[in-house]
């Protein structure tokens, strides 16, 4: 639900309060409510929090920040679409692409971001096959390099889930070898790496068409 703070009669926070409230007469009490305001200062955004509310946005809007709104809340979404007050905020460090992340990092500039992420569509399935090549004959060195490398590209664009999985991989190419390694017995070491390596392809598969979807958006 797109709530607009600054209704006549009741404004969007009060209307909040009382579908939140579980005494009132509303059937769906836990539905993701996104704050549109005017205003962008941190007290109206803690105000619209407190209320119940799962996000903010601020007006103008922009589409690709509407529809990364949207997409945190289909992604924390329960069997009927809802989810409960806050859940969306607990779940903000494990976002399928954080937006708000993203330009971030890119200091408020859009287009880099996109330039970035196209970048990042382009490279990623040369490095994952290189990777699985790695995983296959048991090379930790260079499974660690490209976990790495994807773990630093995932990150800089606000990707969270990919550059966690990319980072437990990473850490498998990293560990030092056993004894039992030197000794030639790598079957734990490379169980553990093809688990994550499988995490790591679920997670690119899940992102590549949010980001996708990003990119046909116009700011």
């Amino acid at each position: 639900m797109l709530m607009d703070v600054q209704m006549p009669g009741m404004d969007g926070l009060e209307a909040t309060r009382r579908i939140r409230d579980l005494s009132s007469s509303v059937i769906q009490h836990n539905i993701p409510i996104i704050a549109l305001t005017a205003r962008a200062m941190k007290e109206d955004r803690k105000k619209c929090l407190e209320a119940g509310m799962n996000d903010y946005l601020s007006k103008p809007l922009k589409k690709g920040e509407l529809f990364m709104a949207l997409e945190k809340a289909c992604s924390g979404a329960g069997e009927k679409g809802a989810v409960a007050p806050g859940a969306l905020l607990s779940r903000k460090s494990d976002l399928v692409f954080d937006l708000k992340k993203g330009l971030e990092r890119t200091e408020g500039d859009e287009e880099l971001l996109r330039e970035m992420v196209r970048i990042f569509l382009d490279t990623f399935p040369e490095l994952l096959a290189a990777m699985e090549k790695a995983v296959v004959e048991g090379d930790f060195e260079v499974l660690g390099r490209g976990a790495h490398t994807l773990k630093s590209s995932a990150g800089v664009i606000g990707a969270d889930r990919v550059f966690t999985a990319a980072k437990e991989l990473e850490k498998t190419g990293r560990v030092e070898k056993t004894e039992g390694e030197k000794n030639g017995k790598k079957e734990g070491r490379l169980e553990v790496s093809l688990k994550n390596f499988k995490e790591l392809c679920h997670r690119l598969e899940e992102l590549e068409p949010v980001l996708v979807k990003f990119l046909s958006l116009k700011s």
